[in-house]
């Protein structure tokens, strides 16, 4: 599933807008022309003096405290609080709590009794990068400590596939003991596990090999699977039931079915919507009606994704197949503001629905290459489905939220952030849902759960220094350095776009040969900062990557953050070596000498 955009924070743009304000007195007097004083070299203090972050001290190992929900007031241990009060915080701490009454214009239209979702299901999104089971052992009390009550996992390439389709599965993928043991530990802290599928759209991790390029919908595209052909419902149901086979006892799966761009464009589909005259909507309700319907001759219910037929003011048509008693559609949306998102009709059209859930996100919505999570954006995004939910028709069963956390956008794209990376921002979108609202005392108690020494500031900040101690919940190294390659990403993009290089290292400069060396040197004056930034967020995150993934997703995180920006670095150094420390120049203009000449 692909997520919207966001205008979350950008650090590239970021940095952008802080070259400009950039000081432009020159480093040294000696190199300035006393006569052009305009066009003197900006000053390279900003990047000599880059933020430093401090070293990292060993991981704790302290007990994690329990957070109890108000529903369940007998349960409820209280954490040790950081502040003893948090509405007279120091002054060195009052950032995190602007940051959380921030929040207060969002929280402004929740009503007075809190609305709290009956079932909090974490989405576990594994797809071409698995954790390894020990972790999950770690992670999954935790989960239910923060208010989950089950789990949506979605395999993809990772379930152990055998038989004839043992090709689906990753080289890397789980074993079947692996999944025994993964429900097993989901079932010990009293969470239920929902299979996630796919069975019509995002197939490309089964419709990407040559043995299944016939059951595509569009030879040339693995997407979408042909629903008209006889053998891509044999695959299906085969797929279906070897999940089926590795969860005992499931009630719900989940069969996707979102975004689904190619429907009835194969020959067989088109031969079929001319002789029954059906339309493009036929044939996905068609499609997902048998799908739902072998689940429930197995006594398994439906949750399939909305998308689909989000816009569908045809109330017949869900009739027709049966499609309103079948599934059980999940409204997913992933913005701050739903209200703008979704069409004034949202609710109208689920109305026909026996029971519905609704999907929000705590990771990987704001940007397909994002590595840090911005908590700040995600807490609105669950304000904002709480305010949804207050306006459904009490004749709609709301069953839960489904609090997705995408690691890929879809199989062919590169992984965005990783679970361990998102472990804050999912404490603090559960506890909003637990609770039905957010302030500062929640922030402050979830803080102490994870370890942190002291309060989670929500907003993403290059600015803000990383505390010392390395929080205590499991893959907690990841996050912080994540955190680290944060602040260095941001310093690369700031070097590499500095004035100094802007003016003085184009390629018109390059290929002249004419440049003023003095002003390239005072511009590489942060460049062995930023390197050792740089490597110390790849040293740290080399350790941190393989305490939790296998080498191969270690060593595509690190092709995929860490390799290009040492590359960026090194690109702008070996620009500057590349300019001769010529003592005399040409006279203009510099292309009747050629550039070999000049």
């Amino acid at each position: 599933m692909s997520q919207e955009d966001s205008p979350a924070v950008n650090r590239e743009e970021m940095a952008a807008a802080e070259i400009e304000k950039l000081p432009t007195e020159i480093l040294n007097d000696q190199q300035q022309d006393s006569t052009n004083e305009r066009k003197a070299p900006p000053h390279s203090a900003a990047l000599a003096q880059m933020p430093i972050v401090p070293a990292l001290q060993k991981w704790s190992n302290s007990q994690l405290n329990t957070l109890g929900a108000p529903a369940n007031q007998s349960q409820q241990v209280a954490a040790k609080p950081v502040l003893s009060d948090v509405t007279n915080a120091v002054a060195d701490q009052k950032d995190w709590v602007k940051s959380v009454e921030g929040l207060t214009v969002f929280l402004k239209e929740l009503p007075a009794e809190p609305i709290r979702p009956k079932e909090r299901l974490v989405h576990l999104d594994l797809k071409g990068a698995p954790p390894s089971i020990d972790f999950f052992e770690k992670s999954i009390p935790l989960y239910a400590q923060l208010g989950a009550t089950g789990l949506l996992i979605e395999y993809e390439d990772m379930f152990p596939y055998n038989g004839n389709l043992s090709f689906i599965a990753a080289n890397n993928h789980y074993t079947a003991k692996d999944i025994t043991r993964l429900c097993d530990i989901a079932k010990y802290n009293g969470l239920s596990v929902i299979p996630l599928v796919q069975t019509y759209g995002h197939m490309e991790f089964v419709l990407k090999y040559a043995e299944t390029i016939q059951l595509r919908e569009v030879s040339a595209l693995p997407q979408s699977i042909n629903p008209c052909k006889d053998d891509s419902m044999n695959l299906i149901k085969e797929m279906l039931d070897q999940v089926i086979a590795l969860h005992p006892g499931v009630k719900y799966l989940h069969i996707g079915c979102d975004e689904v761009y190619y429907i009835g464009q194969s020959p067989e589909c088109k031969m079929k919507m001319e002789k029954e005259h059906l339309t493009k909507t036929d044939i996905f309700f068609w499609h997902v009606s048998r799908v739902a319907t072998y689940l429930k001759q197995k006594n398994i219910k439906t949750i399939m994704w909305d998308d689909m037929f989000r816009n569908n003011t045809d109330i017949q048509s869900f009739k027709k197949y049966q499609i309103d008693t079948l599934v059980e559609p999940m409204i997913w949306g992933y913005v701050t503001d739903l209200t703008n998102y979704f069409p004034d009709t949202i609710w109208n059209v689920y109305q026909v629905f026996q029971r519905v859930w609704v999907a929000s996100a705590f990771k990987g919505a704001t940007g397909s290459s994002e590595y840090a999570t911005n908590i700040s954006y995600h807490l609105r995004n669950q304000i904002s489905w709480l305010k949804l939910i207050q306006k459904a028709p009490r004749s709609i069963d709301i069953c839960g939220i489904a609090v997705t956390g995408w690691q890929r956008y879809d199989h062919f794209a590169v992984l965005c952030e990783l679970m361990p990376s998102g472990t804050p921002s999912l404490a603090l979108c559960l506890q909003t849902l637990v609770h039905g609202t957010i302030n500062a005392t929640i922030v402050n108690r979830t803080s102490t759960l994870l370890g942190f020494s002291e309060p989670i500031d929500i907003e993403l900040s290059v600015e803000k220094p990383l505390a010392e101690a390395v929080p205590t919940f499991p893959g907690a190294k990841i996050y912080q350095g994540a955190m680290m390659l944060y602040v260095a990403h941001y310093w690369v993009y700031k070097f590499e776009y500095f004035n100094n290089f802007k003016g003085w290292l184009s390629d018109y400069n390059l290929k002249y040969n004419v440049s003023s060396f003095s002003v390239l040197q005072a511009g590489m004056l942060g460049y062995d900062r930023i390197l050792g930034q740089l490597t110390a967020s790849k040293e740290v995150m080399e350790v941190a990557l393989t305490e939790v993934y296998d080498k191969y997703t270690v060593e595509e995180w690190m092709e995929q953050r860490i390799a290009p920006l040492f590359k960026r670095l090194e690109v702008v150094k070996e620009k500057v070596d590349s300019v001769v420390k010529r003592t005399v120049w040409p006279r203009r203009p510099f292309q009747m000498q050629g550039p070999e000449q000049s």
